[in-house]
Parts: C-alpha cells; sequence; structure tokens
C-alpha cells in the first residue's frame, strides 16, 4: 500500500458519506411533515453501509482487517485477528431530529486472546465538517469548510478555575441519573448551569479534546454491541484521564481534576 492506513481509511469514510449532509439537510424538511424521519434514516445508513462495504473491499484485510459493524455483530468475543470495526452512526435519535450531534467511527484493532490492541481509529462527524484522528499516539483534528482544511494536533490543558469548568452528562441508564444528581469538582458542588448533555457520548469527547469540556459523566456502554474502547484512547493520548466511579460510571477529566458522585 502506498498510502499510510490512516489515509485509506479516511478516503473510505468520506466517499461513503458524501451524500449524507444533503439527506441531513432534507430532514429539517421532512421532520415538518407527516413523513416518517426514522424509516429515512434508516435508509440513509444502509446506503453507508453499502459504500464502506464497496471502500473495504478493495483492499486486502491483511492491511485493513476483517470488516465488521458493531450493531450486527457482538464485538465481545470475536475471534484472534485483525479487525476493521465500523460505528455505523453513534446516535441515530439526534440524526431523526436533525441534530448535528453524530458521528461515524472506524477503529483498526488487533485482537489476541480477547484483548484488544488499536493501531489507528477515526471519528467522523459529517454534519458539522470534523474528522479525528488517533495514529502512531498522536490525536489530531481535521475541520474543513469547503475546499479548506485545517488539521491540528490536540493537547488538552489543565488550567481553569472551577467555576468555569463545563461538564457533560451523556448518561442512557435512568439509575445513572440518579447516582450522577450530585455531582463534585475538586470538592466543589457543580453548578446546574456548569452541565450539558448532548445525546453523543463521542461527540461530547470531541469537545473535551478542544478543550471545551473539562469532565465527561457516562455510564457503560452497551458492551456486546459498543465499545469507548476508542474513546479512551484518544482521551489517554491527548493527556486525559478515564477514572470508573462505580461499576456503572465512568468520568472523563485532567488529572488534576477529582471528581465524586
Amino acid at each position: 500500500m502506498t498510502l499510510p492506513i490512516i489515509n485509506i481509511l479516511e478516503q473510505i469514510i468520506r466517499k461513503a458519506t458524501v451524500f449524507l449532509l444533503r439527506d441531513f439537510s432534507e430532514l429539517d424538511i421532512i421532520q415538518n411533515t407527516n413523513c416518517d424521519t426514522r424509516s429515512f434514516v434508516i435508509h440513509s445508513c444502509t446506503k453507508i453501509q453499502k459504500r464502506i462495504i464497496e471502500g473495504v473491499s478493495k483492499y486486502s484485510s491483511d492491511d485493513i482487517g476483517k470488516l465488521v459493524f458493531c450493531h450486527e455483530q457482538r464485538i465481545t468475543n470475536l475471534p484472534d485477528g485483525k479487525y476493521l470495526l465500523v460505528n455505523l452512526i453513534d446516535n441515530l435519535t439526534n440524526l431523526e431530529k436533525a441534530l448535528p450531534f453524530f458521528c461515524i467511527e472506524f477503529s483498526l484493532q488487533t485482537i489476541v486472546q480477547q484483548k484488544r490492541k488499536i493501531h489507528c481509529g477515526i471519528q467522523y462527524f459529517p454534519a458539522i465538517g470534523e474528522i479525528y484522528y488517533v495514529d502512531n499516539n498522536e490525536v489530531w483534528v481535521d475541520k474543513f469548510n469547503h475546499q479548506q482544511s485545517n488539521r491540528f494536533k490536540l493537547r488538552v490543558s489543565n488550567f481553569k478555575a472551577n467555576k468555569y469548568k463545563l461538564l457533560a452528562m451523556e448518561l442512557t441508564l435512568a439509575d445513572s441519573w440518579n447516582k450522577a444528581l450530585l455531582i463534585k469538582i475538586n470538592n466543589a458542588v457543580i453548578n446546574n448551569k456548569q452541565i450539558r448533555c448532548f445525546g453523543s457520548l463521542r461527540y461530547a469527547c470531541t469537545l473535551f479534546l478542544t478543550g471545551k469540556l473539562d469532565i465527561i459523566v457516562y455510564d457503560r456502554l452497551e458492551s456486546i454491541y459498543d465499545s469507548d474502547d476508542l474513546i479512551k484512547l484518544l482521551v489517554t493520548k491527548v493527556g486525559g484521564i478515564v477514572n470508573v466511579i462505580n461499576p456503572n460510571i465512568n468520568v472523563i477529566s485532567t488529572s488534576s481534576i477529582r471528581v465524586s458522585i
């Protein structure tokens, strides 16, 4: 292969979703009619999946692994081998409502005795025009508008007073919300005005990577069909940490922040 694998994956993901911005714009119109947005979104996802399969078929599985769509196959018990794990749309509800907080995720992994090693990964947010990459122990973002592209490396900062810190709560279980009602940052109770919720852990993660968010509280993803492995890798490679607060709740932050729930 003449191109680095990360560039190959970027080409595949861009070509597979080139039509999605048009579909995303049409959703605003459909919402004002009696038509079902869910069926429209499912049709778009089917087209994306077909194009990804076509793009991946041009390359050897020795290079980019065996293609696995996380919504179709349990990922917890995959046999040893090299895999390209694809999370097709991380939040269909946001897409249905024409909210831009959704992404398509590629993760190139090797599994040996159920232990995963991520070689590289991409999170693409087509409605926002941003791609986040992790490769060679570095994380960077490409923010593009029309024909212009601005790519830069990411690193989180530790310097911000508690009262200016912003927190995202990306919780899917009702019990998690009950446990997270009282959150303290460095022993100070967080103000409700400092809390955000986007309905997408991956989008919240991009805000952390770019310094717009300081903390993310989230509960465990449904591990048989999804994984936060790539999210954890992105966070740690930019200088952040992921702490397990209790069996269900994890916290993303910088090393200078202590979070208690």
